[in-house]
């Protein structure tokens, strides 16, 4: 026997909806509302969507379909319930030996939507009876509840509203006159059978319309989640709401909204505010708080203390406690070091080795240790705080990454543990440097058949581990495979070597040279602070100015010795020196895809350690972006140019061009972080933009929105640059409309719309006037005539010198004026001229122009007209010599053949 899933609490007032809300009753109109409300979700009017989504949240608070199974709108557990009550109801009909009649309400659930115009034609008796004895169908429902509820031996009482209509309903059924003594066993199963029959229709269109209700609003998730960063403040507000709601309702796209709904912590605009209704909006940070607090940490009516602590417990631990430790240690490193042993034995013992992420997390706790304080640019003073590498906590580190395990997570844990290492320990590269040995190995030393199959067995349990019992949705990983696939290979080819370990081994090299760059970095700092402070101590007694100008001279010598010896250091030593360990890892590569990708991020890293390695292996960085299938690789090796150009700029700058191919890549991330890398790029000087700025300006109209986010946010910062955009705008011009790099005309206007809005000053508009006319001559395409016209159009005119320097173009474009595109460009630059030139001043000048224009372009069209004359007549011609000679050469050929 199905027992029905009580209501939760919080779910109470869905059975009794006040009088003056949305009736609780099963009209059809609900449906039709909730169809036109999500359609609404659409509008262009920011007030309709705001009360579009408060109406949906209100259909959900006020819906109709927990009367049997409770006020939950899970989508799953409803298609259960259809499809169970279905087959119930093909199973009675069989047995009454009816026929199986069409699925009417099956359809119309799944479709989410009402009947067809042909499907009511069929069944408009039906429809029609509905209508007129709406609230005798919701007394046969309201019968229906209570006859189950009898059955499964619950003891609910029915709506109030309802029990008059039902007792009503019972007492006319049982008033018919009954003759009992000729009453058969037959007739009394059969009519019981009748009654269960129409009772298990009733069950079905009731779930069928629920069905229906439910994916209506579950297909307006989508629309909200993009309403959560919406400009307009109540409309995030209520879309957030809406989420709270759906997610009480346990709906199934509650978890989108709520995970998205997060990144609003950052919405600086936190202060309450009123509507035009004089409604009072919270502020989104506040409003984001609240529903959080309602979610996770307000207790439940119905819990007892000890399940009300647990349950806050378990929501603390889904959304990672340690996350939140990491946070509050930033303010108080005191919290972290009073329970240091807690954290390392949780964090880094048996449960951390089971969850890597945990693990992960753990580390970056494990960073506040050192201290919070800021950095002061140029100071040589250093605050942070750093233990002996004998200290217990290393040795727990090193334990944690030396741990067998075929997990992705891995990774991120090992990345952050060796952050932990350079962080906190007074000599990292002595740990680092064991920890590469021990990996080396591991991998390269020849192992038994029986280790091998214990590393294997070790690692499958390890990723059994590794599920997450608990749930946790706040960490997004890549799937962790229980074992790698090289294992299986090389095993059956006599190779003991496991390629995932061999990628491990090349990420620690790759992610160890790159914090040792950082290390030598404060080597440099605290040699030059020590040789300050000796210096200052040695001649402290002495006094003078000239004294003082030797003793700068002195330190500063000092500093440019210490600085060419860590320079040193880094080009000879660290790759290149006899006795360093990371010397030994260059050309390793395999098939394996993880251990491609972990050997490209290696080299990568690498490369930002040594001009000399970078300039022997760019190309072959460049070329592995350029051929390579995997974009995780490319996506990698994007950012990775990133660090190198922070590095090695000029080695980058070089080779541009090769950087902005990651702008048309298929794969989205690509495309994401090579526009992120050129932003960081540009907008800091480290490269300069040539011709290429045209590809950035195509990301504008790309299909994705946080693509043309990112690019708009780009040209907003660059037109704070000095005329950067200025001087660039004819290469773009040129980059969009010519070429094999042109887009389509549509999208080449509204790129140049937003572009054009950053051309503020008068005297940039003169300028580009004239540079924009002087292209006419050079161009010989219609189109080409077109996008420069359109481009004209698009500058302010707001003095006569831009029209001044536009009529002394007119040498250069008159002969194009004959294209009616062309033609109406410049009716519209009249225009504008027009309404911005003053009153009192004639525009005899803009007449005289117009009529110049309007006697070039019947010029032009006559001279189209006579050329097409021309060349019709120059074809015909053309076509009369071939058939003229034609005739000849036959000729000749029929004497040859009578001579013959």
């Amino acid at each position: 026997m199905r027992v029905s899933k009580p209501q939760p609490t919080r779910l109470e007032p869905v059975l009794t909806v006040p009088s003056t809300s949305l009736p609780v009753k099963f009209p059809k109109q609900r449906q039709e509302i909730a169809k036109h409300v999500v359609a609404m979700l659409q509008d262009k009017s920011s007030s309709v969507r705001r009360y579009a989504i408060a109406l949906l949240t209100k259909l959900i608070l006020t819906h109709p379909f927990g009367l049997l199974h409770g006020g939950p709108l899970n989508l799953t557990e409803w298609e259960g319930r259809y499809e169970t009550v279905t087959k119930e109801l093909k199973e009675m009909e069989r047995t009454l030996g009816m026929g199986v009649p069409p699925d009417l309400e099956g359809s119309q659930a799944e479709q989410g939507e009402p009947q067809e115009e042909g499907e009511k034609e069929d069944d408009q008796e039906d429809q029609t009876e509905d209508e007129e004895d709406e609230d005798e169908d919701e007394a046969e429902a309201a019968e229906v509840a209570e006859a189950m509820e009898e059955d499964e031996g619950e003891e609910a009482e029915p709506a109030p509203k309802k029990e008059k209509k039902v007792k009503k309903a019972k007492t006319a059924r049982s008033s018919l006159p009954v003759d009992l003594a000729n009453v058969t066993d037959e007739q009394v199963l059969a009519a019981f059978d009748a009654e269960k029959h129409v009772k298990l229709k009733l069950i079905k269109k009731y779930v069928a319309d629920a069905l229906a209700f439910i994916r209506q609003v579950e297909g307006a998730s989508g629309t909200l989640s993009q309403l959560l960063v919406s400009t307009s403040k109540a409309e995030v507000l209520e879309s957030m709401e809406f989420f709270k709601t759906a997610h009480d309702y346990e709906m199934e796209c509650a978890e989108i909204g709520i995970t998205k709904m997060i990144h609003l912590i950052w919405t600086k605009d936190n202060s309450a505010t009123s509507t035009e209704d004089g409604k009072e909006l919270k502020g989104i940070r506040s409003k984001l708080v609240e529903v959080y607090r309602l979610l996770y940490f307000d207790p439940l009516p119905d819990l007892e203390p000890k399940q009300q602590i647990n349950r806050i417990a378990k929501n603390m631990i889904e959304r990672g406690a340690i996350i939140i430790l990491g946070m509050i240690a930033l303010a108080e490193p005191e919290v972290v070091s009073k329970k240091l042993e807690t954290l390392l034995k949780v964090g880094l013992g048996r449960f951390g080795k089971a969850d890597l992420v945990l693990a992960r997390y753990t580390c970056i706790a494990l960073q506040r240790l050192g201290g919070s304080v800021k950095k002061v640019k140029g100071s040589l003073t250093d605050k942070s705080i750093r233990f002996p590498m004998e200290h217990h906590l290393f040795r727990k580190l090193q334990d944690a990454i030396e741990h067998p395990s075929h997990s992705m997570d891995w990774f991120g844990m090992a990345e952050q543990a060796v952050n932990t290492i350079y962080l906190l320990g007074e000599q990292p590269d002595s740990l680092c440097t064991t920890l590469l040995r021990n990996f080396t190995v591991r991998v390269f030393a020849p192992k038994s058949k029986a280790s091998a199959q214990d590393a294997a067995d070790n690692s499958q349990a390890m990723d059994e581990d590794q599920d997450d019992p608990t749930g946790r949705e706040d960490t997004q990983a890549p799937p962790s495979p229980s074992k790698t696939e090289a294992t299986e290979q090389t095993n059956e080819r006599g190779d003991l070597g496991d390629s995932f370990e061999l990628s491990q081994l090349l990420f620690l090299v790759g992610h160890v040279a790159i914090k040792h760059i950082v290390h030598l970095e404060l080597v440099e700092r605290d040699l030059k602070r020590r040789k300050d402070e000796g210096a200052k101590e040695k001649h402290a007694k002495n006094s003078g100015k000239a004294i003082v100008e030797e003793l700068d001279q002195i330190v500063g010598n000092a500093e440019d010795d210490i600085g060419d010896h860590i320079i040193d250091v880094r080009e000879r030593e660290m790759l290149y020196g006899p006795n360093s360990i990371l010397a030994t890892f260059g050309p390793m590569i395999d098939q394996d895809p993880t251990l491609r990708n972990a050997a490209t991020l290696a080299l990568s890293k690498l490369m930002c350690v040594s001009s000399r390695f970078c300039e022997e292996n760019l190309l072959l960085l460049f070329k592995i972006f350029e051929t390579s299938k995997d974009a995780n690789i490319r996506g990698n090796i994007v950012i990775t140019l990133g660090d190198i150009a922070v590095c090695f700029n000029n080695m980058i700058d070089e080779n541009s061009d090769n950087l902005y191919r990651g702008l048309t890549d298929k794969d989205l991330n690509v495309k994401k972080n090579t526009l992120m890398v050129l932003t960081h790029l540009i907008l800091n000087g480290m490269i300069k933009v040539k011709g290429q700025l045209g590809e950035m300006a195509k990301c504008l109209e790309d299909e994705d929105t946080r693509i043309a986010d990112l690019a708009k946010l780009f040209f907003t910062e660059l037109s704070t640059k000095d005329n950067a955009i200025y001087n660039n705008l004819p290469d773009v011009i040129s980059h969009l409309s010519v070429g094999e790099h042109a887009v389509d005309e549509e999208t080449f206007q509204s790129t140049m719309k937003y572009i054009f809005t950053f051309i503020e000053k008068e005297k940039q508009a003169e300028s580009i006037v004239e540079k924009l006319c002087q292209r006419f001559r050079l161009t010989e395409e219609p189109r080409q005539w077109q996008d420069i016209a359109f481009c004209l159009s698009l500058l302010p005119y707001k003095s006569e010198r831009s029209m001044k320097k536009l009529i002394e173009g007119l040498p250069f474009y008159q002969d194009k004026l004959h294209n009616e595109i062309v033609f109406t460009r410049f009716s519209e630059i009249l225009a504008k001229a027009r309404s911005n030139k003053s009153s009192n001043k004639p525009d005899s000048e803009l007449k005289e122009f117009e009529a110049i224009l309007q006697e070039h372009r019947e010029k032009g069209e006559e001279d189209q007209n006579l050329e097409k004359t021309m060349k019709k007549k120059a074809d015909q011609a053309k076509k009369r010599a071939t058939r003229r000679g034609g005739r000849r050469q036959r000729a000749t050929t029929h004497d040859e053949e009578a001579e013959d």
